[in-house]
């Protein structure tokens, strides 16, 4: 009996690049493949950087951030960071980082963690245990806080019944399990609103990155 999970997959391209125009001098263009370089962020984030070669600047990160380059900058006190959480997809729900890699987790440790329903009766008992089964540990992921939601009704869902399973889906020996989840996503930009008064009247708004 095979074993179907309906969380989306894209294809993954493997090269990037971004044609830039920063001060009007020219293109900026960036063909390292994405396997070395999400090694090297991952390096630079779990171990650090001693120096950069460019200091990237806010107006330039700007520009870089909406067409997805995640920039390394250096800021004073707080070190060298990795400032961008962005891949390449166009489709808004693959837009950030940890959104792929949650579903990337999800996926495999839902389809390793099913594998005993392989050649169990396929009926309503099966469906149950089923659900149960995927429903605890997407409750454990909503409490490490991966997934976004007051209450895990709110945070995902799992539908494996008579109505996923028609009989055409038994007779070809598969059970199928519809899940979904409602990743939470980071925070870009954090935007202040101040009001300032002065004899009754006048107000400023102000926003920061």
């Amino acid at each position: 009996m095979s074993r179907t999970a309906t969380l989306e997959r894209k294809t993954r391209e493997t090269r990037v690049r971004v044609a830039l125009d920063l001060d009007g001098t020219g293109t900026c263009s960036i063909k390292t493949p994405l396997p070395f370089l999400s090694h090297m962020l991952e390096q630079i984030a779990r171990h650090g950087a001693i120096d950069l070669e460019i200091n990237i600047t806010k107006g330039e990160h700007d520009v870089l951030n909406p067409v997805a380059v995640n920039c390394i900058r250096a800021f004073p006190g707080r070190g060298i960071r990795v400032w961008g959480a962005r891949t390449l997809s166009s489709d808004p729900e693959w837009r950030y980082l940890n959104v792929r890699r949650l579903f990337n987790y999800l996926e495999k440790s839902i389809l390793n963690g099913t594998d005993w329903a392989v050649f169990e009766p396929n009926d309503w008992m099966l469906w149950g245990a089923l659900r149960r089964n995927i429903g605890a540990f997407l409750t454990m992921t909503w409490r490490t806080g991966a997934l976004f939601g007051q209450t895990p009704e709110q945070a995902y869902y799992v539908k494996c019944d008579e109505e996923t399973n028609p009989p055409e889906a038994i007779d070809a020996g598969q059970v199928l399990c519809e899940i979904g989840v409602a990743p939470v996503k980071p925070a870009e930009f954090v935007i202040f609103r101040l009001a300032q008064y002065q004899g009754g009247g006048g107000e400023t708004a102000e926003a920061t990155e």
